[in-house]
């Protein structure tokens, strides 16, 4: 294999931050190759999409954000160890409606159909993306595609995530998978896209540390001897006793048949030759079979810990258990139509879904299993600026009409038009979301412990604004939500429901100043809510970056530098509940004012990319940061990881 020298530069899991400029560019070229001949010749051309549409996804390869950790960008947390249970700031609307299993705390590492993406490749493509942390953190990150025939691609991902954590017992490790495929007959009339993906995400609670007070004690300089809520030393003293487990396997088949004619272009001497389709009207049929299971474990339980649920004296061989199953059956038919000009269509898709939910308690194989039967409305109309003036809209709604989640409904509308070089970029949309309580919150078993719970459905509304002026690195979002019947783990980790409209307003500003090789970022959120309401939200936080750019050895490498620090004001913060795996809300102890600091090197040469890392670095004045209430941040560290582009 061999180094990419002229595709563009796609690499996944990037971190995007915006239009920044950079000591090379590299713009996206794409084709649709229907001539074996010419695979041979030229440089390799990558082109990429997500199922079912035809805007190219660019992807950020800048190396000013390449060292920042993943999963824990854009205001989200975690307990202090990567690949841990995870929340955010920045409050987002869940378009997920009907049945649903739980509120997810680990969706932000999992693969998901809707989000893979779908190459077209001249040769065979790989990128090898590989992190190493103190600790034995490890992250490796693996994707390959190729073309089997010009109108054939196959892609497979491979995630890979260890990481034992700087205290007792918090162990996490993923593994995830993804094998997709992509076919376009040769008249261009029959389309399909398959997916199929495996998550496992397993992680170790420790209940969080004991005694906070300790953190700052000589005496316990090294975490891995502090003492935890679940100390069971006589059980390991690497791995803990009480486990969280996440597998899900996900299948997904979308085909779509066009009707019309096509036509055959030749060139100018006849040895090449392009099929254009013109069509207005398609047939798309979308199947998607899934499973997921949580199982929650505690081999050495505590009467002290449960005590808030239920009493029990356990002995030594006793267990909790808990296991918790979603199977989904989704089954679509849309008539798909095109409005207007065929080269830039309004594009329109409606029509009709039916899907079966099978949600389970499932102890010692008698499964308390209910069973969902639900059909549908749904619609999609998309218009994509081919121009930097046009309009572009996106649109998006569906209605369950029969089932038990009937009335459950989600909209969603976007408008997004460049006004002009001076006055820049605005985007506006609207989000509206009603869905039924998840399962876990309604109906939940273990061995010693039940409940059922009548909860009405909830209700989220979002109304944003976006304004972008990329000729003075500046950009402005106001979003605005209000959530009715919003269900919650209140501090006694016992469900909830707020009777009460909550109304929550975020500002997120970001200014970037440029100055020759300098380049300095900053980014602000501002939140508005009320004392009582069931989010734990700091009204201020922002995150800031110095960093200076520079070629070396006549422009083959490029070199970024600096420093980045994150703030926050303090706030009531979440607690973590390791049984039910969801984050609660409590307004008795605040984490405070907290600033990370953190330093990096970052090198580019061709199509490698590596970095060196300096994470925590205010902890080396003795100040300890807290994640969530119970949960410290890790300590002083190093990372290291480099990103591969090949091809062969």
């Amino acid at each position: 294999m061999i180094l990419i020298t002229s595709c563009p530069s796609i690499a996944l899991w990037a971190q995007n931050t915006g239009a920044l400029p950079t000591l090379s560019s590299t713009k996206t070229d794409s084709s649709n190759k229907t001539n074996t001949a010419d695979w041979e010749e030229g440089h390799a051309t990558i082109s990429a999409q997500q199922s079912g549409s035809t805007k190219e996804i660019t992807l950020d390869t800048s190396l000013i954000t390449f060292h920042q950790r993943p999963y824990t960008q854009a205001w989200q947390t975690n307990l202090g160890n990567l690949g841990s249970a995870s929340q955010t700031w920045l409050l987002k609307n869940n378009n997920q409606i009907g049945p649903s299993l739980r509120r997810q705390v680990n969706e932000v590492y999992t693969l998901q159909a809707d989000s893979l993406l779908y190459f077209n490749t001249t040769k065979p493509f790989t990128i090898f993306s590989y992190q190493m942390g103190s600790k034995n953190e490890n992250l490796l990150r693996l994707l390959h595609t190729q073309n089997i025939k010009p109108n054939f691609n196959m892609a497979f991902q491979y995630h890979k995530l260890t990481s034992p954590g700087f205290y007792k017992a918090q162990r996490n490790n993923h593994d995830l998978v993804s094998l997709n495929a992509h076919y376009t007959s040769n008249n261009k009339h029959y389309e399909c896209w398959g997916a199929f993906i495996f998550n496992e995400i397993q992680q170790d609670e420790n209940g969080g540390i004991s005694d906070i007070s300790k953190l700052t004690d000589s005496r316990y300089a090294d975490k891995k001897t502090m003492p935890i809520v679940f100390q069971h030393d006589d059980y390991s003293t690497t791995r803990s006793a009480v486990t969280n487990v996440q597998k899900e396997y996900i299948f997904q088949l979308k085909q779509s048949y066009a009707l019309g004619h096509s036509d055959t272009i030749w060139n100018e001497d006849s040895s090449l030759k392009t099929i254009q389709l013109n069509s207005r009207f398609s047939l798309v049929h979308q199947l998607e079979f899934s499973t997921n299971t949580h199982t929650y474990k505690d081999l050495r339980p505590d009467s002290a810990y449960y005590h808030t649920w239920f009493d029990h004296r356990f002995n030594a061989l006793d267990s909790v258990f808990s296991k918790q199953t979603w199977t989904r059956f989704d089954n679509q038919f849309l008539l798909k139509t095109t409005i207007g000009n065929l080269q830039h269509p309004l594009e329109l898709q409606a029509g009709i879904g039916a899907r079966i939910d099978q949600l389970s308690n499932n102890l010692n194989n008698a499964a308390d299993n209910t069973s969902i039967y639900s059909n549908y409305l749904v619609a999609h109309l998309d218009r994509n600026a081919m121009h930097p003036n046009e309009l572009e809209v996106h649109a998006y709604g569906q209605f369950i009409a029969t089932g038990s989640a009937s009335g459950n409904h989600t909209l969603q509308l976007q408008v997004a038009k460049k006004i002009s070089n001076q006055l820049g970029n605005i985007q506006i949309g609207l989000n509206e979301n009603q869905s039924n309580a998840a399962f876990q919150f309604t109906n939940f078993s273990s061995n010693y412990y039940a409940f059922t719970k009548d909860l009405n459905a909830s209700l989220h509304n979002q109304l944003y604004v976006k304004w972008k002026l990329d000729k003075l690195h500046l950009s402005f979002e106001a979003r605005q939500h209000l959530l009715s019947n919003y269900i919650y783990l209140n501090a006694q980790q016992v469900v909830s429901q707020s009777d009460q409209t909550i109304a929550i307003t975020q500002f997120i500003i970001s200014k970037n100043f440029v100055f020759k090789n300098v380049i300095n970022t900053n980014e602000l959120l501002i939140s508005q809510l009320k004392s009582d309401d069931p989010f734990a939200i700091p009204s201020f936080a922002s995150k800031h970056q110095l960093a200076i750019q520079t070629p070396a050895f006549h422009n083959a490498m490029q070199l970024t530098s600096g420093i980045e620090a994150l703030y926050h004001n303090a706030y009531y913060g979440n607690g973590y509940s390791p049984l039910f795996q969801q984050f609660y809300i409590q307004k008795t102890t605040r984490i405070n004012n907290q600033v990370n600091i953190s330093l990096f090197f970052n090198v580019k040469v061709k199509k490698m990319r590596a970095y060196i890392m300096f994470d925590q670095i205010q902890q080396l004045l003795g100040t300890q940061n807290m994640q969530a209430i119970g949960y410290a941040a890790p300590d002083f560290s190093m990372r290291f990881g480099f990103n591969w582009n090949l091809v062969n």
